[in-house]
């Protein structure tokens, strides 16, 4: 069941991790935050377009060739996301927050 938006489905790493290329909408943070990328290890469609989302499945059953291509870039893409890489990210998001926070209201 396609999602139109989530903020980091688990189901991609664990899909890439299997060499399983995946379909998202751009709505998705996996696709937004670069993980999934549209061609390379997988397909990314606007949001809500029931259209694109059917002619993209087609495309991904069709294409042998880029199902194969997809999956071997899913696979060594996958490798560089570990644990420390999170806790990398998670390290910046913190370090952002810090220096951009704003006080509103009273205290």
């Amino acid at each position: 069941m396609p999602y139109s938006k989530e903020p980091w489905g688990l189901v991609f790493n664990e899909a890439f991790n299997q060499g399983v290329p995946v379909i998202a909408t751009d709505a998705v943070g996996a696709a937004a935050g670069g993980l999934a990328r549209d061609g390379v290890n997988g397909l990314i469609v606007p949001e809500r377009d029931s259209v694109a989302l059917a002619r993209t499945l087609q495309r991904i059953l069709d294409d042998v060739d880029l199902r194969e291509r997809m999956s071997q870039n899913a696979r060594q893409i996958i490798a560089g996301w570990d644990n420390e890489r999170m806790v990398q990210g998670f390290r910046q998001a913190i370090e952002y927050v810090s220096r951009n926070k704003t006080c509103s209201g009273n205290r």
